[in-house]
């Protein structure tokens, strides 16, 4: 097993922690096309896709879109400091980027609140190179 896990690791696909206080999860991956094409295309579809395209207008019906925003955005960042290292204080700017998603969603479809989603994350991924 370990042969396996460690190639696993100089693939640049799996975790590398250098110092883990310097970032805010834990577990921190090696930049590879891989990890890239995850955290900036899949993770951004899905993500979208249940909190814009499947909450956000389910709430909005019962409660308005103020609310629908907020509770979009808040569960997008509760369930994003959940990650293992994560720091609470985290919430308030997932909460402002799940706002900002919601509204790219609001005003240009699905395509703009993953376009938005998958350049921030992009962007936060390449930063730590």
């Amino acid at each position: 097993v370990i042969p396996n896990i460690t190639s696993f690791v100089e693939s640049g696909v799996g975790p590398v922690v250098d110092n883990p206080e310097q970032y805010p999860v834990a577990v921190v991956f090696r930049i590879s096309p891989l990890m890239l094409l995850a955290v900036s295309v899949i993770l951004p579809i899905s993500e979208e896709w249940l909190f814009r395209e499947v909450m956000l207008p389910a709430v909005r019906i019962k409660y308005g879109v103020v609310i629908a925003v907020l509770m979009s955005a808040a569960t997008f960042a509760f369930l994003h400091i959940t990650n293992p290292g994560t720091s609470p204080l985290m919430f308030i700017p997932v909460l402002a980027g799940g706002v900002v998603f919601s509204l790219a969603y609001l005003r240009g479809g699905l395509l703009s609140s993953y376009l938005a989603h998958g350049v921030y994350n992009a962007l936060d991924v390449l930063s730590v190179m």
